[in-house]
């Protein structure tokens, strides 16, 4: 069997990232919001071509106040867009990372996963045969083996 990836992380460089991540959270997290996803469907959402609407759509009406209409509030718009202008870099990064974080556990997990089974069919196999030891190893993974569970089981 050939492994792909193999990746380690020392127990300091793991700090690292825990820390800078305590760091993310404790900055970040009483500025942000969670919506649900009912809340997110009614949103307007905001794309690059949007962003640029927004954007030119808030310098006319500090251009032109006496257009703009008494109901709208522009200066809560001008908070917005730069909170939208501030956050959508992080948003684009953390996407990234966390793409990559999900990409390598997957293949990782993968690969582990795939040795784990090789190792149990050959087990399974050696059980059979009466390999000493081999039935004892089997019987503990069998109990463990994620597969389908017979009707036996189940009852």
């Amino acid at each position: 069997m050939e492994n792909n990836y193999a990746f380690t992380i020392s127990p300091e460089d793991l700090q690292k990232v825990n820390d800078a991540i305590k760091v993310i959270n404790d900055t970040l997290t009483p500025k942000l919001i969670a919506l649900t996803p009912d809340n997110r469907k009614e949103l307007n959402k905001m794309g690059d071509k949007t962003l640029s609407f927004v954007n030119k759509s808030i310098e006319y009406m500090q251009l032109h106040p006496d257009l703009v209409p008494r109901y709208v509030q522009v200066e809560p718009a001008k908070i917005d867009l730069q909170a939208t202008q501030t956050l959508l870099p992080l948003h684009n990064q953390f996407t990234i990372l966390q793409e990559m974080t999900s990409d390598s556990s997957m293949l990782s997990g993968s690969e582990a996963y795939g040795c784990a089974l090789t190792f149990y069919n050959s087990i399974k196999l050696q059980a059979k045969e009466n390999v000493t030891g081999a039935k004892a190893i089997y019987e503990d993974l069998k109990v463990r083996f994620p597969g389908k569970k017979t009707k036996k089981e189940l009852v």
